[in-house]
């Protein structure tokens, strides 16, 4: 019998399988321009669930704090030239996850640290050929070499959440379906460095 973590990932891999194939970073002719924008986008759809995180009801993890995103993007984007203006023109994503609850926003946090650990792949295929300094690459580094420690965490805390009732499995399952559907539809919305302000070439 599969375990929740195990219907989990099978009822999310359509939806992680589109992304990947929306959000394509790992062509060789990858510019840096392509990966600002992309950093762009990203910081455009994690800045306003993470605000919505600090205010969601019931305990958050407590490891939590560590795992904010949006100042790793601001400070990558600035090594990279680029800081978003403060009237950017960027629209809310127009169905934000439900991000009201803990813990049920655990579904969030899956797709989001899914994606850092991911990213661990996507850094060594940009740094040949993007050969980008470190100070460019902050937020794909992620935690660095906790990476996969972080990770490991995330899953012993949705394990715990998920095998407590039928009820919290299904509110986890949807709300990172639904981080999964709103953030496609945000790359796909996005495909241009928008609003932004370039500070350096």
């Amino acid at each position: 019998m599969a375990t929740p973590l195990e219907r989990m990932r099978g009822a999310l891999r359509p939806y992680h399988d589109r992304i990947e194939q929306t959000v394509d970073l790992m062509h060789p002719a990858i510019t840096r321009d392509d990966y600002r924008a992309f950093l762009v986008r990203t910081l455009g759809f994690i800045e306003p669930c993470e605000a919505a995180l600090r205010r969601a009801r019931g305990t958050p993890p407590a490891d939590l704090a560590a795992r904010w995103k949006t100042e790793l993007l601001r400070t990558n984007l600035a090594a990279l030239g680029i800081e978003p203006s403060a009237n950017a023109s960027f629209a809310l994503p127009a169905d934000l996850p439900h991000l009201d609850r803990w813990p049920d926003a655990l579904g969030y946090l899956y797709v989001i640290e899914g994606s850092t650990l991911g990213g661990q792949v996507l850094l060594r295929h940009l740094a040949r050929h993007l050969a980008l300094a470190d100070a460019e690459s902050v937020f794909l580094r992620g935690y660095d070499r906790e990476v996969g420690g972080m990770w490991k965490a995330l899953l012993a805390q949705l394990t715990a959440a998920l095998s407590s009732s039928a009820a919290n499995e299904s509110a986890i399952v949807e709300t990172a379906r639904q981080t999964f559907v709103t953030l496609e539809a945000w790359h796909r919305r996005h495909r241009a460095p928008e609003a932004l302000r370039r500070t350096a070439t």
